[in-house]
Order: structure tokens, then sequence, then C-alpha cells
């Protein structure tokens, strides 16, 4: 496996820097309303696309972020790095692909703290499986895809040591 990681970059408002009806990812997560920003505040935000071979393979879009003290057994630092949108095209998905995508953005992310909400069982599996711990919210309301991520599921893996 002979992934790349390229960073992209925004150009223009309420538009990602990802292609548009690439077939295996979830639009509405790269070009949907919920997700336009002004390029102001898209500058201050990482995409990645992953690829082999000119395939692009995984998208990352990661954000700074802080946290308040929702979540049992986890105190935010005042940033966090978070992982906001995560895909792996469809046609390869479980063959190894998400896990090295992680990797490479770990290394890349040094001295973080990630987080990430996932959207279903299987992503919760996902990060599990790549070293994220999760944390429940204290008031017990983890539910999918709240509009402002204040009630989703929280996982986070500390790559704050050496």
């Amino acid at each position: 496996m002979n992934l790349e990681m390229l960073r992209l970059c925004p150009t223009q408002d309420f538009e990602t820097p990802f292609g548009y009806d690439v077939d295996g990812f979830t639009e509405r997560w790269w070009h949907g309303s919920l997700t336009a920003q002004p390029l102001e505040e898209q500058r201050g935000n990482d995409y990645w696309s992953f690829g082999e071979e000119g395939n692009e393979i995984v998208r990352a879009w990661i954000e700074t972020s802080t946290l308040d003290d929702s979540y049992i057994d986890f105190t935010p630092p005042e940033v966090v790095t978070d992982i906001a949108f995560f895909e792996v095209r469809e046609k390869y998905r479980r063959r190894g692909y998400g896990t090295k995508a992680v990797e490479m953005l770990m290394m890349h992310y040094r001295k973080r703290l990630i987080t990430s909400f996932p959207v279903d069982a299987a992503a919760d599996s996902f990060w599990c499986s790549v070293g994220f711990i999760y944390h429940p919210r204290k008031d017990g309301a983890d539910c999918r895809n709240s509009t402002t991520r204040r009630y989703d599921p929280l996982y986070v893996f500390d790559n704050r040591q050496d």
C-alpha cells in the first residue's frame, strides 16, 4: 500500500477543495449546506486527500476546536484537533486504507489531542480499532448527527506523548 497524503487548499467561499460527485464518497459531507463555510473560515481548517496511483481513496477534514466539560473522564484542554469528517471511498473500505490514513494523520498532528465524533456504530468500531478512546457524555445524551455536534459521541486519541 503506497498511500500518499495531499493537502488541499480552499479557493472560494462555501466550496470545499474536494472534487464533486466522486463515486463512493458521501457528497453531503464534503459539499453540503451544513458544512459550507466562507473562505476565511476554511483557511483555519486542514483538508487532506489520500490516494494511490491517482485514485482518491480517503478524505479528511480537520478543524481546531474547543470542547466543554461534558464528557466522562475527559477534561478538555484549551484546544483540540478535531477530525470533523473522515471517509474511506466505498470500494476501498475494510482494506486497511482508513487505518493507514489515520496513522499518517497521527504523524502529522504530533503533540496534539485529537478528537472524532463518529456518525454510526461502524465508525465507533473503526475509531476504537485505531486507538481512540470513547468518552460518553455526562448527561447520557449521546446522539448522532446533532447540528452543533454538541451531543455526538466523543472519541479521543492523546497524541501528546513522544
